[in-house]
């Protein structure tokens, strides 16, 4: 049942890779949210699907909505996407009227505090080995500790030019109604749930459509003096005035530095 259960995993992950390749690199056209949605990071009641999968970001992802929220689903399904949103997070911005990159709505989760990202790596996992019971306890009990982690990590949501809210900062537990959502699945999925009321974002009934970016804007956002001293190899100023390394390899830069794109969207009514 053990290898059964592994072998399903792997297959899986086989089928991520293809089902990747057959969707849009951006989604097209709108999509109204299922009933109840839930931002908990469980993203069940999206049917475990999304509308495209981005190159330049490395996500799957949904934009959808309902008479009173804009929803934006994310998955991340390989160890430096996840990292890169761990380090500075994902930017929705929303533009009426043109592809523009200043004075537009702007919710970012998760931003930090002064001292900047919290470290979140998935490459810590447990190796299996024998496909038993022992390794299934490991790999659920890994879940467990990395689910704790997003909880104490990511606390906050970042807000530029967001109409009728004051704050810049605010708690994932605010009462302005901007709800988020983490959750590291069984397959060890990334899952990232975003929800914002349309009337801070002075679309809904004013606007059929608008253009909308999204930014996985990684470590850079709380770094600077940053050289490559060697390719692939950076070295940078945190927030907290430390200097670190970043490792030589394959997927240094992608991490440190933004990736974004733009798309379209249609507001979907009942």
């Amino acid at each position: 049942m053990i290898l059964r259960t592994y072998l399903t995993i792997g297959m899986c992950l086989y089928a991520i890779a293809a089902f990747a390749q057959k969707l849009p690199v951006v989604q097209i056209g709108g999509l109204r949210a299922p009933d109840r949605v839930k931002i908990d990071g469980r993203v069940i009641e999206w049917g475990d699907k999304f509308q495209a999968y981005n190159k330049a970001t490395q996500v799957f992802y949904t934009i959808a909505n309902d008479d009173v929220y804009l929803y934006l689903i994310v998955r991340a399904t390989n160890n430096d996407a996840v990292q890169k949103i761990s380090m500075g997070g994902i930017t929705l911005s929303i533009s009426k009227t043109k592809k523009k990159t200043g004075d537009m709505p702007a919710i970012t989760f998760p931003v930090y505090d002064k001292m900047g990202d919290k470290y979140f790596t998935l490459s810590d996992k447990p190796a299996i080995i024998k496909h038993t019971e022992k390794d299934k306890i490991q790999i659920d009990s890994f879940i467990s500790v990395k689910n704790r982690q997003l909880v104490e990590n990511f606390k906050w949501i970042g807000l530029v030019d967001v109409k009728g809210v004051a704050d810049s900062t605010l708690s994932i537990y605010n009462e302005e109604g901007i709800k988020s959502g983490v959750m590291i699945d069984a397959d060890l999925n990334f899952n990232y749930e975003l929800a914002i009321p349309l009337k801070y974002l002075e679309i809904g009934d004013k606007a059929a459509s608008f253009y909308y970016n999204i930014k996985l804007n990684g470590g850079s956002r709380y770094s600077t003096n940053i050289i490559e001293a060697r390719p692939g190899l950076y070295t940078f100023t945190k927030a907290d005035g430390k200097n670190y390394v970043l490792d030589s390899g394959p997927g240094q830069a992608y991490k440190l530095f933004p990736t974004d794109f733009w798309g379209e969207y249609t507001l979907m009514k009942k």
